[in-house]
C-alpha cells in the first residue's frame, strides 16, 4: 500500500491480503447489528475480540509483497476508537479522529434539513455566517433587489410623466402581489414579487416605474396570468388556422394593427377580425404608452372609451361562443419611496440560529408580508441562549431598522415583550402598536385645554349666535350602550306637502382651538377605533360623553348639515330595537320607552320615525335604479365574560330597516 493509506481499527482482521469487514461471514455480529447502527455508528471495540497470541501477531506491522512501503496498522488507545466513514470501495476506509467524526455528521444533518426545506419553499436560515449575515443558501435563494434611484432622477421623470407615484396596498392572502391606482383610473398597476416590490411595506407613498409592455400579463376571469407574448403567440395560430377549431365568420371587418413593443424587443403585431377576438378586452391605455403606434382605436367600436376593459367584437345577448373574457394587466417596479406610512412595527417570535457562532436571532413577524429580522442577541431576554424554547409562545414587538437590496432579511431591535401568545391583552397591544393607534390616556396638557365640566354652559354670546331648536322633536337613535351621542335626527312636515329632515351634529369644533395640545392629539389619532371589548376615543371622554353628547333634556350646540350653527335639545334617547318597533307599526302601549321632555309623546315621535323610514326607501330605491352598489358584510357579535374578558360565544348581526 502507499503512504496515503490509514490505519484501521482493531476489530478488523487481516488474513494474508484479505481485510474481513462487517460485510463478511467471518463477521456476523456486525451484520446483526446493521439495523441498529444503520452503518453510520463507529465499531464497537468490544465485538468480535481475539486475545490469542496470534491475533496479537496479527496487528504487528507487516510489509506488503511487492513494491510499496510497510503497512502500519497501529492500536487505538482504549476508550478512543477511531469511528470510520466507508468511501467508494467496500473495503476503504477513512479513519477520522472523534471530534471530526462528530463535525461530519453535524454537516450532514445540517444538510439533510436544509434540502428539505429547500423543497417545502421555506425561507428560514440554517445560521449566521458572521454577525447579521445571511446563510449562503439564503442568498442564493434571494433575488437581490435594485438600488431606489436618486430623488432629484425621480422628481425629474415623475414630471415628465414617466413614472407613476401612489399608495402601495399588498395582497394580505398573497405577499408576493401588490399593486398601486392607476393615474388613468383603468386597472389597478400590478406590482409582482418580491423583486419588484422592492422592500416597500403596507400603505408606504411608491414610485413605480412600467415595466416594458411584453412584460405585462393577461388575466383571465379564473384568475389565472397569460404572458403578452404568449398570448400573441395564440393569436397568430389563430389567425393561419392553425387550432384544432377555426373560426369561421364570413366578417371582413378587420380591426386595427395591435402592437406591443419595448426596448430591446421586436414589435409584435398582427391584423385579425373581431370575430375571432371576440370575448377579449382590451384597455385604451395599452397603445397609450406607444407614441409612435398607429391604427387608433378612436372610430373602432371594438374599444374603450374610459380607461376600462371593453370587449372587442361583436356582443349579443345568449351568444355562448364568445369565448374566455381576458384583459391586460400592466406590470410595474417600485424605484423609490416617497413615504413610509407603515409604522416598521411587527408582532412576531424570535428563534435561535443553529450556528453557535451566530451574533443575531431571527425574528420572525406573524404578518408574512413583513421581511425576518435579524435581532442582536444583547438585546434578548438574559437566558434566551440557554433555554430558546422558553420563548417559543412569547410574542415580542420588533421594529425594522434597516433593509438592505443584498438581503432577504432585514435588520431590527425588539421593541418590547408583549407577553404570551393567544392573550387578549398582548395580543390587542401588539396589534395596536404594530398599525400605530395610541391607546394610552390623555395627558394632562391635553385635558387642560377643556372647561370644566361641572360647571359649563352655554353663554349668552353664543345662544345669541346660534338658532334655538330646543323647542323641536328632536331624538337620538343609537344602540343601547352608547355612551357618546353625537348625531339626532328631527323630521317636521311642512305645508306644501315635504318634510324637512333635520341631522344634527354635535359641534365639536366650538371646544377645540387650532393648534393646541388638543387639536394635535385629535389629529394624530385621527378617529375613534372600535374594537370587539373595548373603544379607543379620539377625543378624550369628558368631550365626548358629556360636553358635546347629545343626552335628553340637555342644550348643546350643535351644527346642521349644511353647516349651520345651533342650538339644539333631545326629548328621548332611543335604541335601534324602538325604531324598529315603531316602523314595524307595533302598539305604542307594548312599546317600553325612556322618558320623553320637551312635551312631546311617543305616538309623535314614532310617526316622525316612520317618515324618516319611508324617505330614506325611496331614496335607496332612487340610489340603486341609478346604479348604486351595496357591499353588505356579515358582521359578528360576541358575548364576552365579564371577570376574564374572553369570548364565549358569538353570533351574527342582523341589520334591519332602523340600522
Amino acid at each position: 500500500m502507499d503512504n496515503k493509506s490509514k490505519t484501521l481499527p482493531t476489530n478488523f482482521h487481516i488474513h494474508g491480503r484479505r481485510i474481513i469487514t462487517k460485510k463478511s461471514p467471518e463477521f456476523p455480529q456486525r451484520r446483526r447489528r446493521k439495523s441498529a447502527t444503520k452503518g453510520r455508528h463507529p465499531p464497537n471495540p468490544d465485538d468480535h475480540q481475539d486475545t490469542s497470541e496470534s491475533a496479537q501477531d496479527r496487528h504487528k506491522p507487516t510489509k506488503k509483497k511487492g513494491k510499496g512501503p510497510a503497512h502500519k496498522a497501529t492500536t487505538p488507545q482504549a476508550g478512543k476508537v477511531p469511528p470510520f466513514r466507508r468511501e467508494k470501495s467496500e473495503v476503504s476506509y477513512k479513519v477520522e479522529s472523534p471530534g471530526e467524526y462528530e463535525e461530519d455528521m453535524a454537516k450532514q444533518r445540517r444538510k439533510r434539513k436544509s434540502k428539505k426545506r429547500g423543497e417545502k419553499g421555506e425561507d428560514e436560515p440554517d445560521g449566521s455566517q458572521g454577525k447579521g449575515s445571511t446563510p449562503k443558501k439564503q442568498q442564493e435563494r434571494f433575488k437581490t433587489c435594485e438600488p431606489y434611484w436618486s430623488r432629484e432622477n425621480v422628481d425629474r421623470e415623475l414630471k415628465r410623466g414617466n413614472l407613476i407615484q401612489g399608495s402601495i396596498r399588498i395582497n394580505p392572502k398573497k405577499y408576493s402581489e401588490s399593486y398601486i391606482d392607476n393615474p388613468d383610473g383603468g386597472a389597478d398597476i400590478f406590482i409582482e414579487g418580491m423583486h419588484c416590490r422592492n422592500r416597500a411595506l403596507q400603505d408606504d407613498i411608491v414610485v413605480v416605474q412600467l415595466l416594458p409592455q411584453d412584460q405585462w400579463k393577461v388575466k383571465t376571469l379564473d384568475g389565472s396570468y397569460m404572458e403578452t407574448t404568449t398570448l400573441f403567440e395564440n393569436f397568430g395560430k389563430t389567425v393561419h388556422g392553425d387550432t384544432e377549431t377555426n373560426v369561421q365568420n364570413d366578417s371582413e371587418a378587420v380591426l386595427a394593427d395591435i402592437s406591443c413593443t419595448s426596448s430591446g424587443s421586436e414589435d409584435l403585431q398582427m391584423k385579425m377580425t373581431c370575430e375571432q377576438v371576440k370575448g377579449m378586452q382590451l384597455g385604451k391605455s395599452f397603445d397609450s404608452l406607444d407614441n409612435d403606434s398607429e391604427g387608433s382605436s378612436e372610430d373602432s367600436s371594438c374599444t374603450s372609451e374610459n380607461g376600462g376593459y371593453q370587449p372587442l367584437g361583436n356582443e349579443e345577448e345568449g351568444d355562448e361562443d364568445s369565448g374566455e373574457e381576458m384583459s391586460f394587466i400592466k406590470l410595474g417596479k417600485v424605484v423609490y419611496i416617497l413615504e413610509k406610512k407603515h409604522t416598521r412595527l411587527c408582532r412576531g417570535h424570535l428563534k435561535l440560529q443553529h450556528s453557535p457562532k451566530a451574533r443575531d436571532a431571527i425574528f420572525s413577524p406573524i404578518d408574512s408580508a413583513l421581511p425576518r429580522l435579524f435581532i442582536p442577541l444583547k438585546q434578548c431576554p438574559s437566558d434566551f441562549m440557554i433555554n430558546p424554547g422558553k420563548y417559543a409562545s412569547t410574542l415580542f414587538l420588533a421594529r425594522i431598522l434597516t433593509w438592505s437590496e443584498q438581503s432577504a432579511f432585514a435588520r431590527g431591535c425588539l421593541e418590547r415583550l408583549l407577553g404570551e401568545a393567544g392573550a387578549i391583552e398582548a395580543e390587542t397591544k401588539g396589534f395596536l402598536m404594530e398599525h400605530g393607534i395610541d391607546d394610552s390616556d390623555f395627558n394632562k396638557q391635553v385635558l387642560q385645554c377643556l372647561p370644566d365640566v361641572r360647571n359649563w354652559s352655554i353663554d349668552e354670546a353664543e345662544r345669541q349666535r346660534r338658532r334655538d331648536l330646543t323647542s323641536e322633536c328632536i331624538f337620538t337613535i343609537d344602540p343601547s350602550t352608547a355612551r357618546d351621542l353625537d348625531d339626532a335626527l328631527s323630521c317636521k312636515p311642512l305645508p306644501d306637502g315635504t318634510y324637512e329632515v333635520g341631522v344634527h351634529i354635535a359641534d365639536v369644533s366650538f371646544f377645540i382651538e387650532e393648534n393646541t395640545p388638543l387639536d394635535r392629539e385629535a389629529s394624530l389619532r385621527a378617529t375613534s377605533v372600535y374594537l370587539v371589548q373595548r373603544v379607543i376615543p379620539m377625543l378624550p371622554r369628558p368631550l365626548c360623553e358629556h360636553l358635546c353628547s347629545l343626552n335628553p333634556n340637555e342644550d348643546k350646540l350643535t351644527s346642521l348639515m349644511n353647516g349651520a350653527a345651533r342650538r339644539s335639545r333631545s326629548c328621548v334617547k332611543l335604541s335601534y330595537d324602538h325604531a324598529q318597533a315603531a316602523i314595524e307599526n307595533q302598539p305604542t302601549q307594548t312599546i317600553t320607552t325612556p322618558e320623553i321632555g320637551g312635551g312631546f309623546t311617543a305616538d309623535q315621535i314614532f310617526e316622525c320615525i316612520r317618515n324618516l323610514n319611508k324617505i330614506a326607501v325611496n331614496t335607496r330605491r332612487a340610489r340603486f335604479e341609478g346604479g348604486a352598489l351595496r357591499l353588505d358584510q356579515v358582521k359578528l357579535q360576541f358575548n364576552l365574560n365579564p371577570s376574564t374578558g374572553l369570548p364565549e360565544g358569538y353570533s351574527v348581526y342582523h341589520l334591519k330597516d332602523s340600522n
